[in-house]
Formats: C-alpha cells, structure tokens, sequence
C-alpha cells in the first residue's frame, strides 16, 4: 500500500500502478468456473481505466488493514472484485 501512497516517489507509483493493472487485466481474462473467485466483470464498457482500478484499491485498502499481511495480489484481486463482481 505504501508505494501506492501520494507521498511515495513517481517510482513506486508507477510500481503500484503497472502492479494494478497487470492484476486487473489478468482478471478481465478470467472466465468460466473461476471468474466468480479470482475474476472481474466491469459492466463498463470500455473497461474501467489503470487510473480507476488504482483509485478502487486506495479506497480499499485502508478499510481492510486485516488483509495487509496476506499477498499482494489478494488485495487487488479482493479491492476489484468488491467493486466488480463475476455473477
């Protein structure tokens, strides 16, 4: 969460972001049995921008501070899916 703080280097931001979306675009890909458990299905269309699947996770983070120690992709993963479920 750190690198993705306001207050972090362009570095670590951009490390947040390419982070993000690389998750995010993994999701999009996901269909089938598992979409519901590790997919996203934005109802967008176009797909949401990197700039909003980053927003999402700052929104989400400091709500779960339970889930600060599980791996990064948990996070993201759980941050999307709240806002973009696979029914």
């Amino acid at each position: 969460m750190t690198n993705c703080d306001s207050t972090s280097s362009q570095s670590a931001q951009s490390l947040c972001l390419g982070y993000i979306a690389g998750v995010a675009d993994t999701m999009i890909q996901v269909h089938g049995s598992d979409a519901s458990t590790v997919g996203s299905c934005p109802s967008e269309d176009p797909t949401p921008s990197y700039g909003a699947y980053l927003q999402i996770f700052k929104n989400w983070a400091p709500k779960h501070p339970e889930k600060w120690g599980e791996p990064m992709f948990a996070g993201v993963r759980d941050a999307i899916q709240e806002m973009w479920p696979c029914q």
